[in-house]
């Protein structure tokens, strides 16, 4: 948190968590895409007052299906992006052109390892295609001042800026709070909804 506090240079809040998992031999593929891209249909405003956090959990190799991202991409400013089947990604052409500008780099990691990626930053990854799990934790980070519009995904908690906890203890007694009970962890329909009304 200290980290993306410090990299973002401002007070920041939990945007969201998940878990990514690719499993042995069926993991699949992930198009290119900014996380821009999709924030930016919530109401965010600032992409350089976003940022992911990602925990290498595994071995992040070519062969279980690494991120590869295009360096130095998220100074392109954001890209257009829709949807092809259930993935939405960057526009193809964009990205072509993107990676005549940009080296491509594997994102090996190792477990324990974290990735801080630009919110504007090109990344997609293969399948995985070998008998190893490749697992990741991803924590999103937003500024307090750029939050999205009422009533989506991720709103600005109540407790905004984050505070950091010190020892476990203090985790422990938090314990888990959910921002709205009522609602459901995971709700395709919803989400799909909000991204198809994109900038209106």
């Amino acid at each position: 948190m200290n980290a993306a506090r410090r990299l973002i240079g401002t007070e920041i809040y939990h945007f969201h968590t998940k878990v990514m998992l690719k499993e042995p031999f069926v993991g699949g593929t992930w198009e290119w895409h900014q996380d821009f891209g999709y924030w930016y249909q919530v109401g965010c405003l600032e992409p350089d007052k976003m940022l992911s956090a990602i925990l290498a959990v595994d071995n992040h190799t070519q062969a279980n299906g690494c991120m590869q991202l295009l360096s130095g991409s998220h100074r392109l400013g954001r890209l257009a992006h829709g949807v092809t089947g259930e993935q939405a990604g960057a526009e193809h052409v964009r990205v072509q052109a993107a990676k005549t500008r940009s080296p491509l780099v594997y994102a090996t990691m190792s477990p324990g390892d974290v990735l801080f990626t630009h919110s504007n930053l090109l990344h997609s990854s293969a399948p995985n295609e070998s008998p190893n799990w490749r697992r990741s934790l991803i924590v999103a980070y937003n500024a307090i001042d750029n939050p999205p519009r009422a009533g989506t995904i991720c709103p600005l908690p109540a407790e905004a800026p984050l505070k950091p906890l010190f020892d476990d203890d203090e985790i422990t007694t938090r314990g888990v709070v959910r921002l709205d009970p009522g609602r459901e962890f995971l709700d395709h329909a919803r989400n799909a909804a909000q991204f198809s009304e994109g900038g209106s």
